[in-house]
């Protein structure tokens, strides 16, 4: 075997690296379908934007029962 290809997959060492990279860059979310780094932070973003939302009904909630932030039950991360 050729000193390209990481054995024994048959792997090239290229194709290796970049998806090595990409996994620590931009996570198993990464490899799915395709997406940018631009996309993937879209995404995250949104993500982000819909779990305040979340904890911002919640504890509006609370608030109009009286009970304290401390023991409404915690969501997202």
């Amino acid at each position: 075997m050729s000193s390209f290809f990481i054995v024994p997959t048959g792997l090239y060492k290229a194709s290796y690296y970049q998806w090595k990279e990409k996994l620590k860059n931009m996570g198993p979310e990464g490899f799915k379908h395709g997406m940018t780094p631009a996309q993937l932070k879209r995404i995250r973003e949104l993500e982000k934007e819909v779990c305040l939302g979340e904890k911002k009904e919640i504890i509006a909630k609370y608030i109009l029962q009286g009970i304290k932030r401390d023991t409404a039950p915690k969501i997202c991360k």
